[in-house]
């Protein structure tokens, strides 16, 4: 094997040792890792199946990452409370922490949500019919032009 910043060959005894140090350093490597085991799934960490039943079904449950502030007053805000020891609540490492909340609470949250994509995905038509009817308005008390809305905006997208 040829050195290539001293342009010297190497022995074979030091490309031996090289390799050997590399496996050692690659074996090693494969040994330490932070934090839970890569072949836990993560389905399986976060499970709280157990905490769902002894709360019952009229309790929603949820991770909160508790390292950052904001999320955890968001949630406080929506009614979520941290689930005490006492109740089954845990903590993953020092971010993630189970949090509660009504069912009913949480049931109308997710129905306004829903409520609000269903208005956002049909505002642009709405707006268009603003327009429409703005524009015939103007053509009919400028210009004396009687033309119905529902001509100047046509829906072809249904």
């Amino acid at each position: 094997m040829l050195n290539t910043q001293s342009g010297t060959r190497w022995g074979d005894s030091k490309m031996s040792a090289v390799t050997d140090l590399v496996d050692k350093l690659k074996h090693d490597a494969d040994k330490v890792y932070s934090g839970s085991a890569s072949r836990a799934p993560l389905a399986n960490i976060m499970d709280a199946s157990d905490v769902a039943v002894k709360l019952g079904p009229e309790k929603h449950l949820r991770w909160v990452n508790i390292k950052d502030v904001n999320k955890v007053a968001l949630r406080k805000t929506m009614g979520y409370e941290r689930v005490s020891e006492a109740d089954g609540g845990r903590v993953l490492g020092d971010e993630m922490a189970l949090f509660v909340v009504p069912t009913a609470m949480h049931e109308r949250a997710v129905k306004e949500q829903k409520e609000e994509n269903v208005r956002r995905l049909s505002s642009h038509k709405t707006e268009m019919q603003q327009v429409a009817e703005n524009t015939a308005r103007i053509l009919r008390d400028k210009y004396g032009v009687n033309v119905k809305a529902e001509r100047l905006f046509t829906d072809e997208g249904e």
